[in-house]
């Protein structure tokens, strides 16, 4: 009895460790980006000579991007203090809301990387749906950064790059898409690219994790992550809407 008592702990040792090591990914693929660009904006102001009003442009942007690394630290203790098995407790959230929010998030690092950022945001009585209003935030932050990346990449050291994030709602469904100029996504790994543990440009830190995030935090919403590619790469999300549940 004994040797399977004790493979029975080796297992639930290796099953926590497994979850540690996938919260320390969640962590590094979500904190990495912003605290990256704080950095370079830091250096930048120790290297270089500069007159007092673009300075305080430059400070005011390293407050910004810190101030998100702080809101996703916190959100990332909230997660934890949830059973990761357990269903998401939904409740109604405004959706337009969330992506005002993710795009305020990464508005620091687009503008650090000269990238022009375009909304164009529906907001009526029908961007309310019952669901999880810290899984869309994340939603729609790692789809930002990934067309962040895939811009950085396209237009290194250049002007030219465009992010349009737009939301139409009616009464049965929210319709938010991504849309960048960036490098695009080969067809050949368009389809393994929502696979857990896929890296790709889009995951630029290598972690695979950022659009299977997404895919799994949509699936929770009962909705559908479609990747529509042609100059642009685009990706759809679409949110049923039922508010009975």
């Amino acid at each position: 009895m004994r040797p399977i008592i004790a493979m029975k702990e080796q297992l639930r040792s290796a099953s926590r460790k497994a979850a540690q090591g996938q919260l320390a990914q969640y962590v590094v693929h979500d904190l990495r980006s912003p605290l990256t660009t704080l950095k370079l904006q830091a250096e930048s102001l120790q290297t270089l000579e500069v007159d007092q009003g673009v300075s305080r442009g430059k400070l005011d942007r390293i407050s910004r991007i810190t101030s998100s690394a702080v809101e996703q630290i916190e959100e990332l203790l909230k997660v934890l203090n949830r059973n990761g098995n357990a269903p998401i407790t939904k409740k109604p959230c405004d959706v337009a809301e969330a992506l005002h929010q993710a795009v305020n998030r990464v508005y620091g690092a687009s503008l650090a990387a000269n990238i022009a950022l375009e909304t164009n945001i529906q907001i009526n009585k029908h961007t309310i749906l019952r669901g999880d209003d810290l899984g869309l935030r994340q939603l729609f932050g790692n789809l930002l950064n990934n067309a962040i990346a895939a811009v950085t990449k396209q237009y290194v050291g250049e002007t030219g790059g465009v992010i349009k994030a737009s939301l139409v709602a009616n009464k049965n469904y929210i319709v938010v898409k991504i849309e960048d100029n960036g490098v695009g996504i080969d067809d050949a790994v368009a389809t393994k690219i929502f696979d857990r543990g896929y890296s790709t440009l889009l995951d630029p830190e290598g972690t695979g994790l950022g659009l299977s995030i997404c895919k799994k935090i949509v699936g929770e919403h009962d909705g559908q992550i479609s990747l529509l590619t042609s100059k642009s790469t685009m990706f759809e999300v679409t949110l049923p809407k039922d508010l009975k549940k």
